[in-house]
């Protein structure tokens, strides 16, 4: 279940750890089924809080790069 938080909570961190929350939402996840211990939802939480935030930065760069190639 501490895994399961852990992975919701550090993408508000900061912007590079999204990655990390995903690989910490798929441990709990699988944590979970294993031991059949309550959270599963915090788990999938934090892997769509952590997907969310690895696209969304992704779309920043590219529209950074983008700009910086057209010029304005």
């Amino acid at each position: 279940m501490v895994t399961g938080i852990a992975s919701l909570v550090i993408p508000f961190i900061g912007i590079v750890t999204g990655p990390l929350a995903i690989v910490l939402g798929t441990r709990a996840r699988g944590e979970i089924q294993r031991t059949g211990q309550k959270g599963d939802g915090l788990a999938i939480a934090g892997l769509v809080t952590g997907i969310i935030g690895c696209v969304g930065y992704a779309i920043f760069l590219i529209l950074l790069i983008i700009g910086a190639a057209t010029g304005s």
